[in-house]
């Protein structure tokens, strides 16, 4: 690296704040000092643009620097920044204190590189920061996934194939199987990121979920987010044929693992389920537990969202018991993970 010196004159506080809007957007050291190739320059350039040399790790730039209150135009910009980049083997980038939103759209369109020292950093070869000053905090990192967000990861996981692996998952995909409207799977997809579970890839208007891990590893990064998909547990008497509902809790445990349990039978089902079977009179809530035949969990997200079987996904079962306080139950939950093949 070249021996530049850091103490840019005081008298020069555009280099100030360029070096300290690089260093906090790239989060590396950036060395900046005035550029000393302008001699084979035509003066008018050397006249109208302070010139600096940047260095950005092994990357050497040359930034073309504007303090004009009026704008020049993007074809003026595009034919500068190619009689400096006639001088100069790398890099040019033009940079002013205000870029306006239209002269931004028409150099990106150009393809020039641009800065405006807090506001906007446009430069393929290092990064890209078009965010706006003024722009709203970060949402803080969730302490739990949402349902919507968990059934997301849960159906990854239980369905995934090749071209999940190789594209993503997108919410127009995920919405009629996860019983979602696209815009909620589109939020959980941004929840998922947020925690460092996944990413999101942007094709056309199009988000695209690509999860950072699969299989048990990806279970096990994602154990201390996980939700309880139950809502609430109504002791019912059942009055007609219940084929048609998952078995859930307890029941399914002991179905899938080797766990023995002498509870009534469980079942799961939506809210909107639940309403729909007590107005048809499959079901009696009791005010009693003794005199229930049957559970009734009502789920934050649609069972059969996630499993097409007589009973609920194995993954939701396992956020529900996985720390439960009967360890055999919690044993039991363990199983249900080692019966995969990963």
């Amino acid at each position: 690296m070249l021996d530049i010196d850091r103490n840019l004159p005081d008298q020069d506080p555009f280099s100030s704040s360029l070096r300290a809007y690089l260093e906090r957007t790239l989060h590396v050291p950036v060395d900046l000092a005035p550029w000393q190739g302008g001699a084979e320059l035509p003066i008018f350039l050397t006249r109208n643009y302070t010139l600096y040399q940047l260095e950005i790790g092994d990357t050497r730039l040359v930034v073309l620097a504007s303090d004009r209150e009026d704008p020049r135009t993007p074809n003026e910009i595009s034919k500068h920044i190619g009689l400096v980049e006639a001088a100069f083997a790398g890099p040019v980038v033009y940079a002013a204190n205000v870029i306006s939103s239209t002269l931004r759209a028409r150099l990106i369109e150009a393809g020039v590189a641009f800065i405006a020292p807090g506001n906007q950093l446009y430069i393929p070869l290092l990064a890209m920061d078009l965010r706006e000053h003024f722009r709203r905090p970060r949402a803080p990192r969730p302490e739990k996934l949402s349902p919507s967000a968990q059934a997301v990861l849960f159906r990854h996981v239980l369905f995934i194939d090749e071209h999940d692996r190789l594209y993503g998952m997108t919410p127009s995909a995920l919405a009629d199987p996860l019983r979602y409207s696209p815009m909620t799977i589109g939020r959980a997809f941004d929840e998922l990121a947020a925690v460092g579970l996944a990413k999101i890839e942007r094709q056309g208007r199009e988000k695209h979920l690509r999860f950072n891990e699969d299989g048990r590893l990806l279970i096990d990064m994602a154990k201390t987010l996980l939700i309880s998909p139950v809502s609430k547990t109504i002791p019912v008497r059942l009055r007609a044929d219940s084929s048609e509902i998952q078995y859930s809790g307890l029941t399914a445990l002991e179905r899938l693992t080797d766990l023995n349990s002498d509870e009534p039978e469980t079942f799961a089902v939506t809210p909107d389920r639940w309403r729909t079977l007590l107005n048809q009179g499959v079901v009696e809530p009791v005010s009693e537990t003794y005199e229930a035949t049957a559970v009734i969990e009502t789920w934050r997200y649609d069972p059969q969202g996630l499993s097409e079987r007589s009973v609920v996904d194995p993954l939701s079962l396992y956020a529900q018991f996985w720390d439960h306080e009967d360890e055999r139950v919690s044993m039991a939950a363990d199983q249900l993970l080692e019966a995969f093949e990963w």
